[in-house]
């Protein structure tokens, strides 16, 4: 539960419980994330010696703007190897949307998340891989209205091990008893230092594909 005090603070209250001796440490993304760009850029123009007003709001630009620096993220090859070793759901969502984002000049009238999920299926297409039945939701993993097939996963993972990104794929995958996710499943197996599993999660559901 997020609460804004009086002095421009936010004050969050957890509740749940974790297993005695729990080592997990997750990622919590607790702060909207508007008020939070607005909260990070405030602070840094602040620190600048400039002055702010106002709030910050998430809409289209507007007609005549002009852009006044532009910066780079790193390349997703280097991303992805957290993204999936530690299945990092959040920035699943920004890589799913980025995917919407390349074509959304072209068609500015369409929504980003419906862009990537066309891109998604025109890849399945250039695969030869059947998109009956699959189902996008928010692109992460952390929906239970989210489909695929046995089938369908498997003829991904095959075309993703023969495509030009194969290396960054395999490498960002969670080696079995080794690191990410993996880490302390199959710790005695001969697949234990060679496979590369990643694991999929939700309450009653858990799968391994790689």
């Amino acid at each position: 539960v997020a609460v804004a005090r009086k002095d421009g603070a936010v004050s969050f209250t957890l509740n749940g419980a974790f297993p005695r001796n729990c080592i997990v440490r997750a990622e919590l993304q607790l702060l909207d994330r508007t008020e939070l760009a607005e909260r990070l850029f405030r602070h840094i123009w602040l620190g600048l010696g400039g002055t702010w007003s106002g709030q910050a709001v998430e809409q289209a630009a507007p007609a005549g703007a002009r852009v006044l620096a532009r910066r780079s993220g790193r390349p997703w090859g280097e991303l992805l190897r957290q993204l999936n070793k530690q299945s990092d759901n959040a920035w699943t969502r920004v890589l799913y949307l980025e995917l919407g984002a390349a074509r959304s000049a072209a068609e500015p009238g369409r929504q980003t998340a419906e862009l990537a999920a066309q891109t998604v299926r025109e890849w399945f297409a250039e695969q030869a891989i059947s998109s009956e039945g699959l189902v996008m939701d928010n692109g992460s993993g952390l929906s239970r209205s989210e489909r695929i097939s046995p089938r369908q996963m498997a003829q991904l993972l095959v075309a993703a091990s023969r495509g030009r990104h194969a290396a960054d794929f395999a490498m960002s995958l969670p080696t079995v008893g080794v690191d990410g996710t993996m880490r302390n499943r199959i710790k005695e197996s001969p697949a234990t230092g060679w496979a590369r599993l990643k694991t999929g999660t939700l309450r009653n559901v858990v799968a391994l594909a790689g």
